[in-house]
C-alpha cells in the first residue's frame, strides 16, 4: 500500500485530488464515476504513468480486457518498472488462457522483484503447465 500511495502522488494538487477521487471510486466498484476521472487526469496529464495505470485497472475490473491491454501498455512505455501494469497485464492474459504470455510477463515482473517467492511459486507453477 505504500509503494501504491507514491505511485498515486502528482506534483499537482489538483491531479492529487481527482487521483484520490478514482481510487475511491475504483475501491467501491464505481468503474462508471471512476472513469471519467482518469480520462480527465490524462487530458491534463497525457505523461503521467500511474493514470494509466489506474484507467487500466478501471477496464480490467469492468472486463474490458482489450482497453486495460491498451492503457497498461501505454504506462509501461512510460514506466517500464511499472509493477500493478506488469500484473494487469499477466492477469489479463491468464482469464484469456494465454498462459505463455501471462508467464512472460510474470518473468518481467519478476526481473523489477527478484526477491518476491510468491511470485516464484507462481511462476513454477505456470511453468509446469505451458
Amino acid at each position: 500500500q505504500e509503494l501504491s500511495a507514491l505511485w498515486h502522488q502528482h506534483a499537482d494538487s489538483k491531479l492529487a485530488r481527482l487521483v484520490q477521487q478514482g481510487v475511491r471510486f475504483l475501491e467501491d466498484e464505481a468503474f462508471a464515476d471512476a472513469l471519467p476521472i482518469f480520462k480527465q487526469i490524462l487530458r491534463l496529464d497525457p505523461k503521467y504513468p500511474e493514470a494509466w495505470h489506474l484507467l487500466g485497472a478501471c477496464h480490467f475490473l469492468d472486463d474490458q480486457y482489450k482497453e486495460a491491454i491498451q492503457c497498461y501498455k501505454t504506462c509501461l512505455a512510460l514506466e517500464p518498472r511499472h509493477i500493478g501494469a506488469m500484473s494487469g497485464m499477466a492477469s489479463i492474459y491468464f482469464i484469456l488462457n494465454e498462459d505463455r504470455i501471462a508467464l512472460q510477463w510474470l518473468l518481467r515482473i519478476q526481473k523489477v522483484t527478484p526477491l518476491n517467492s510468491e511470485l516464484q511459486d507462481q511462476i513454477s507453477m505456470t511453468s509446469e503447465f505451458v
